[in-house]
């Protein structure tokens, strides 16, 4: 799946994503008032692809990492 596929350009996804969770998760809410939806990264990928592949369902994993 990318941006293209679902009718969106990349910046309106990263946008559209801050938004969701800025009104679905209240700790998001409350960073929000330290940055905008600039700092935000999204990336696309296939399922079982990029970070998640060979991923264990079982175990717990952190998808989040500082830029570089």
């Amino acid at each position: 799946m990318t941006a293209e596929s679902l009718a969106l350009a990349p910046d309106a996804l990263r946008d559209a994503f801050y938004r969701g969770l800025a009104k679905a998760n209240q700790d998001f809410r409350e960073v929000t008032r330290m940055f905008g939806p600039g700092a935000l990264d999204v990336t696309l990928h296939p399922a079982g692809t990029g970070p998640f592949t060979g991923a264990d369902i079982r175990l717990k994993k952190q998808y989040l990492r500082r830029p570089t």
